[in-house]
């Protein structure tokens, strides 16, 4: 029987992508907190941080209005859900719900709350199946309750919708804030003339006024001036767009991409989890199966027959559209391929990639613009490494020091340079074909430029030229760093965890392996953050006396924690590496290798406990 891969040993990919749509869109609304720009504030953050919450916290009430109580008869699965809720460690068990017009079972709730709704026909069947006497009709229904329960087990229901409302509040509220901000020029205009007319009748008004709001009177009574001309409206407009743009534009990508790839990744981990269960993954493939079937019946009987046009319609739409779901295939190809769950080594390029460009996009929008300290941001490489490090986690758990696994470590990381470099070549090339060709005077796009980029939108005519600052480069050193700063980087990041792997008599390394293997990464980047980026940056794009202020003290504790994580791993290595717990050396880890004198597999924890003989 073929060696698999228990992924619940390893950071979690439903945790990694919350955590990255979280990051993407706060980091720069708490960066407003602290530096100063001219829209976001401490009343963006509020609105930022409070309209996902509500929204969040109102959805169950909400989707709960076209579901109704079981019914007499169904009242048993009641009992059965919190039976296996109890059994399995699950919590607090889900009301169960019924809604005729649901195709399949679906799993909600925030923190405090619980709902499992289920199909009525559903509901109807997996009883009969449970009181049927067959036994294996009556693992099929546990399995099709398990894997609902297993949402609320991984923690993955509340992230699922949590990380929705925020992308979605991001979306309509930037959306809105740049409507608004549209007709700035227009307001202050009117409040300028008003002003200027009601001040020469009532002097005092300004007086009066001023110690409310100081800083609004101030703009419009003293020495106020009209805004007039194209120039500066467009001035005015690339700001705000600028401001707003990257907001929406970085939301739909996360929507589109991340948070699809949150709805895809949480049902791997509940099959793993319902299969470690039942100890067979057939019985719950034999479930998703039955369960498909079902929503194929209900949506066929629940369409007319005048509806076969819009149905083949919807159809060949569906197969244009990136799928929310996965299809019984790809759930068979990871549970039987459990190393696969973060994707192939290009799609972890891929994501990789996005989630850079994401985020470098937003924290250069005019709203935290003055957050970024230099264009050669070590944005680039930090978040690329750490996301490139945990996704190829699983990979070298199962690949580690074969060819295969430095292949796909090749291969992603090549895949996530082409990526970035791409979008550094067409920005250059653009803004290159831009200059050249004469559409906007260079003056001009100075003046766009620096109230672009400048800090708080202000006009600063001694901002070097931004084409060769902020784009040429910047375009030159990630050429050069990505595989320069990355690829030993990454090498260095397997080995070390390689090694930790070996650590077979250490008794607690089941429960500490996720926190070792990020404190590996995390002390990496600290170093390539604090120590190795600032040396290559600050003559590229700074001044080398601030190698002897905050970026020398950044140099020596990074230089501090390296060596404290070293000593600290030296010692734990040398203590616990090649030693299985019955005392016999074992030089190297392989998955499911068993030692030469115990014969008991070593790093039991990191097999996955169920079987899969579909597969076998």
């Amino acid at each position: 029987m073929p060696t698999r891969l228990n992924i619940f040993a390893l950071p979690t990919r439903t945790t990694l992508l919350f955590g990255l749509i979280v990051l993407i869109l706060f980091a720069p609304v708490v960066a407003s907190l602290f530096w100063q720009t001219p829209i976001c504030g401490a009343e963006l953050f509020v609105v930022m941080l409070l309209l996902p919450l509500r929204r969040f916290l109102a959805l169950p009430a909400r989707q709960a209005e076209n579901l109704r109580p079981l019914t007499p008869e169904l009242r048993p699965l009641q009992a059965l859900t919190e039976e296996l809720a109890q059994v399995n460690g699950v919590g607090r068990p889900p009301q169960v719900l019924l809604n005729p017009n649901l195709d399949s079972a679906h799993a909600f709730g925030t923190w405090t709350r619980r709902a499992l709704a289920l199909p009525t026909g559903l509901a109807v069947s997996l009883l009969a199946d449970m009181e049927s006497g067959i036994a294996s009709r009556a693992d099929r229904a546990k399995a099709v309750l398990l894997h609902e329960l297993s949402h609320f087990r991984n923690r993955d229901a509340w992230m699922t919708f949590f990380s929705q409302s925020v992308i979605i509040v991001a979306i309509v509220f930037m959306a809105l804030d740049f409507l608004l901000y549209l007709q700035v020029p227009l307001i202050y205009n009117t409040l300028v003339r008003g002003m200027t007319e009601i001040s020469g009748r009532w002097p005092q008004v300004c007086d009066w006024l001023r110690p409310f709001i100081p800083g609004r009177v101030d703009v419009v009574c003293d020495n106020p001036q009209i805004l007039q001309g194209v120039s500066v409206w467009l001035r005015y407009e690339a700001f705000n767009l600028s401001a707003h743009g990257p907001f929406v534009l970085g939301g739909l990508i996360l929507l589109v991409y991340f948070w699809r790839h949150i709805v895809r990744t949480r049902e791997f981990y509940a099959d793993a989890r319902t299969a470690a269960w039942l100890g067979d993954a057939d019985a719950l493939l034999e479930a998703i199966e039955y369960s498909d079937q079902h929503r194929r019946l209900q949506s066929a009987a629940a369409e007319s027959p005048a509806s076969s046009d819009q149905r083949r319609w919807r159809s060949r739409l569906a197969l244009r559209m990136p799928r929310f779901h996965p299809t019984w295939d790809e759930r068979f190809d990871c549970l039987a391929h459990p190393e696969t769950l973060y994707g192939s080594p290009v799609t972890i390029g891929v994501t990789a990639a996005l989630a850079v460009l994401c985020l470098e996009l937003i924290l250069g929008s005019a709203l935290s613009a003055s957050f970024v300290p230099e264009p050669g941001s070590p944005t680039i490489f930090i978040l690329g490494f750490v996301l490139l490090s945990v996704s190829l986690l699983p990979l070298l758990c199962t690949q580690g020091g074969q060819k295969s696994f430095l292949q796909a470590q090749r291969t992603a990381l090549f895949t996530y340079g082409a990526v970035i470099l791409g979008e550094r070549f067409l920005l250059t090339a653009v803004l290159s074909l831009t200059l050249w060709s004469g559409l906007i005077p260079l003056e001009e796009l100075l003046r766009i430029s620096s109230a672009v980029l400048g800090e708080g939108g202000q006009l600063d005519m001694s901002l070097p030229l931004p084409a060769w600052l902020y784009v040429w480069l910047p375009f030159v050193f990630n050429l050069l760093g990505l595989p320069l700063l990355l690829w030993p980087l990454l090498r260095l990041d397997a080995a070390l965890k390689q090694r930790v792997l070996a650590w077979f008599a250490a008794p607690w390394l089941g429960r500490r392996f996720v926190v070792i293997s990020w404190g590996i990464t995390g002390l990496l980047a600290a170093g390539l953050w604090g120590g190795v980026l600032p040396l290559l940056v600050v003559p590229l794009f700074g001044d080398l006396r601030d190698l002897l202020g905050i970026q020398g003290l950044g140099i020596l504790v990074a230089a501090l924690l390296l060596g404290f994580g070293l000593t600290t791993f030296l010692l734990l290595h040398r203590r616990w590496h090649g030693r299985c717990s019955c005392g016999a050396q074992v030089e190297s880890f392989t998955l499911g290798r068993l030692c030469p004198s115990c014969h008991q597999p070593l790093n039991d924890w990191l097999l996955a406990r169920y079987t899969l003989n579909s597969e076998d």
